[in-house]
């Protein structure tokens, strides 16, 4: 029957309703609007609710027609809204008009996306704003640091920032609706006769309301370090290129073997957590492991060795030919070789071991990854596959189509390496990679929230990712879409893999905007083109701080789209990019590369 829904559907329907018929309740507490403009809001928020009654009655030609009428309504009187609350109404009810074209979509039914939310034209009034990192998070540190800062008790982790948000207690903007202050409220929280003060809970409140924003410098520092490291032990050095011992590929596999059981886990053994990189380099109870330069007087070096103590890993001493490498790795500097610190060790050993395999037994790997991925998001069948000489392309569509976009993939490699200057690459990506295509708005959503762990916004349709163990993208084809624009799509996407893929140590932000880069340069008066050139505009417009598109202190969307003005910035001076490029391809680190090259670094460039 048309209106049955596959099982594995069905919870994400539910929640998509709860969406369309709630929203409108969560207007009343947003403050005194123009009477006429909330009429206006009021009726728009009514039609999307009828809308979903028709959705659920499956009368699902009526329900799109309506939720068109209200969308053009709702666009009428955001293009003139100057008032930040009235503003605020109307992207609720824009999040439930997207919501509920994702449902009409998972149906089959054809809708242009949803058009962005015109800008305020004049911003909302400052608020006070909190501090996440001198407010916040010494009140969650002091009465909930127990359980969920040192431990992750009830699967609940708020040992970061990033943690935090990713655990889904939090729900920016909406404080009374947020798990955290639920708990709290009904005494459910905290335990061990630990109270949260009113005053502390008004400042949780005031913080969630506020946005739930982060004025650190870092998402995944700790909200509390197990003892006060001191600033030599946590700083992470990078390398200068004259390394012959590579933490990635040398050290991080043995530290994943063989300590993993102790030093990995929820609670970790003298409070020294190798989870990643970062957790590592700030030690445990003993101070930090490393002492940089000086092997024999590292912490590690000692244990390892059993040097005026018990030999660890507990299971017996390890091959001398192992230790001698990793005390080698220190008296080198102790440097960090990969792009991101909070990478999992278990992700590094995967760098290491990778960096063995030839192409051939990579794309193997890589293609077995793509089938298990492919299986997690679409589990009711298999996808007809295509290969080409670089790429495998995925999909539940006709063979044909499927051919189409594998030649376009193959006819962009060629003018992609050209324009970065990597045509002496022995491969376009070691291993290849995957192109994954989903013709419905609602598997794209569920590729998101499946395989990325976040909602794609309505004006994203593709995301790309280079883990080493996987390298894909996942594009959003709908039927009857431009062949033009799948090829400046995919032109994005495919070179900005291409540059992951030139060394571990490239930053995504980098890849992100020369991949936006090169395709805006292949095809400079495209429509597509110039609408990221605008919508790069508003978001180096929106950042706090100038350099919050290298540290992750924004949406990775948006911080792609910022990055793409930098990096065409970076390459009007020609010489100097090339030069660059140059270096990477030569197996340098990303950072002391850049800093060779430009005699600054990123940050510096940009500013703080």
């Amino acid at each position: 029957m048309p209106g049955d829904v596959p099982m594995k559907q069905l919870f994400t329907l539910c929640l998509f309703f709860a969406v369309l018929f709630v929203g409108a309740a969560a207007d009343s507490a947003v403050a005194q609007v123009k009477a006429k403009d909330q009429r206006i809001v009021d009726q728009v928020s009514k039609s999307i609710t009828k809308a979903g009654e028709l959705f659920k009655d499956q009368d699902f030609e009526k329900s799109a027609k309506l939720i068109g009428k209200s969308e053009k309504r709702l666009l009428r009187l955001a293009e003139k809204a100057e008032d930040g609350e009235l503003w605020t109404l109307l992207k609720k009810q824009h999040q439930r008009l997207s919501a509920a074209r994702d449902l009409l979509a998972s149906k089959g039914v054809e809708l242009d996306e949803i058009a962005p939310l015109p800008e305020l034209k004049q911003s909302p009034p400052e608020a006070v704003g909190v501090s996440f990192v001198s407010q916040v998070a010494p009140i969650i540190n002091a009465k909930c640091g127990r359980c969920h800062v040192a431990a992750a008790r009830g699967q609940f982790s708020a040992r970061s920032f990033q943690a935090l948000m990713q655990s889904t207690t939090v729900t920016p903007q909406m404080a009374d609706e947020s798990r955290l202050i639920e708990v709290i409220v009904n005494g459910e929280m905290p335990k061990g006769g630990l109270k949260v003060e009113p005053a502390e809970l008004e400042i949780l409140k005031k913080w969630i309301a506020e946005g739930a924003k982060f004025d650190g410098q870092d998402r995944s520092d700790l909200i509390s370090a197990a003892p006060a490291p001191t600033a030599a032990a946590t700083a992470i050095r990078k390398p200068t290129g004259k390394e012959t011992v590579s933490f990635a590929e040398h050290v991080a596999p043995v530290l994943q073997a063989n300590c993993g059981r102790c030093h990995m886990t929820r609670n970790p053994r003298g409070n020294f957590d190798m989870a990643n990189f970062r957790s590592f380099n700030r030690g445990g109870d003993s101070g930090a492991p490393v002492v940089a330069g000086n092997s024999a007087g590292s912490n590690l070096i000692k244990r390892l060795r059993g040097v005026g103590g018990d030999v660890m890993p507990p299971s017996g001493k390890l091959d001398d030919k192992l230790i001698d490498n990793i005390a080698k790795w220190i008296d080198e500097g102790g440097s960090f070789d990969a792009a991101d610190a909070t990478l999992s060790m278990q992700a590094l050993a995967a760098k290491g071991r990778s960096a063995s395999m030839s192409h051939d037994e990579l794309a193997a790997s890589r293609l077995k990854e793509s089938k298990r991925i492919w299986k997690l998001v679409m589990s009711d069948g298999d996808p007809v596959l295509v290969k080409s000489e670089n790429f495998n392309v995925m999909g539940v569509m006709e063979k044909p189509r499927l051919d189409s976009v594998a030649k376009i993939a193959q006819s962009l490699v060629e003018p992609i390496q050209k324009s970065i200057g990597t045509t002496d690459k022995e491969h376009f990506l070691r291993g290849n990679a995957t192109v994954f295509l989903l013709e419905r708005r609602y598997d794209f959503s569920e590729f998101g929230t499946m395989i990325v762990k976040r909602e794609f916004p309505a004006g994203v349709g593709a995301w790309w990712d280079h883990n080493v163990t996987a390298a894909w993208t996942s594009v959003y084809l709908k039927k009857g879409i431009d062949q033009e624009k799948v090829r400046v799509l995919l032109a994005r996407q495919l070179a900005s893999l291409h540059v992951a893929d030139i060394s571990p140590s490239v930053p995504r932000w980098f890849a992100d905007g020369l991949g936006y880069s090169v395709a805006a340069k292949m095809f400079k008066k495209d429509p597509v083109v110039v609408a990221w050139e605008t919508a790069a505009a508003s978001a180096s417009s929106s950042m706090q701080r100038k350099s919050d598109f290298l540290t992750g202190n924004m949406d990775q969307h948006q911080a792609g789209l910022v990055s793409f003005a930098f990096v065409q910035q970076l390459r009007k001076k020609n010489s100097s990019f090339k030069r660059l490029m140059g270096e990477l391809n030569a197996g340098a680190n990303f950072d002391a590369a850049f800093t060779a090259v430009y005699k600054k670094s990123p940050s510096d460039m940009v500013g703080w």
